[in-house]
Formats: structure tokens, C-alpha cells, sequence
């Protein structure tokens, strides 16, 4: 039934939603690290870059669940 999957899209939405959060906190922490450790400026982007990559793409792959899930949603028989 489109409930069962809503609830799974939802679940991995919920997942996808975690792990930007822990990207974005990753990158303040860099940012912050960066500051801090000047000498150290080429790992730290390094880690940056690998980091802001992995954020885009899960902010992409949240998008395209959430889409998924308003679609399946306006099909949803009205109860």
C-alpha cells in the first residue's frame, strides 16, 4: 500500500536528513580547523571538499525521495 511506502520513504528521508546534519556540522568544524591550524591547510581541505561533496549528494538524494514521497502522496485515496 502507498502507506507502507511513504513510511519507508520517510524513513530514508529521516536518514538522509541525519546525515546532512552531521556534513554540516563536520564542515563548521572544519571551517573552524582551518583557523586554528593554518599549517595544516591542504588535509583540511581535503577533508572539506570530500565533505562538502557527500553533503551535496545527500541533499540530492533527499530531494528526489521527497519528491517521490509528494507524488505518492497525491495519489493517496482521500480517507
Amino acid at each position: 500500500s502507498n502507506n507502507a511506502l511513504l513510511d519507508e520513504l520517510n524513513e530514508k528521508a529521516s536518514l538522509y536528513r541525519i546525515e546532512i546534519q552531521e556534513c554540516q556540522a563536520a564542515i563548521a568544524e572544519y571551517n573552524m580547523l582551518q583557523t586554528n591550524f593554518p599549517a595544516l591547510e591542504i588535509t583540511i581541505d581535503n577533508a572539506l571538499r570530500n565533505t562538502s561533496q557527500k553533503y551535496r549528494d545527500l541533499r540530492g538524494r533527499l530531494a528526489a525521495v521527497e519528491k517521490v514521497m509528494r507524488a505518492l502522496g497525491s495519489t493517496e485515496p482521500a480517507r
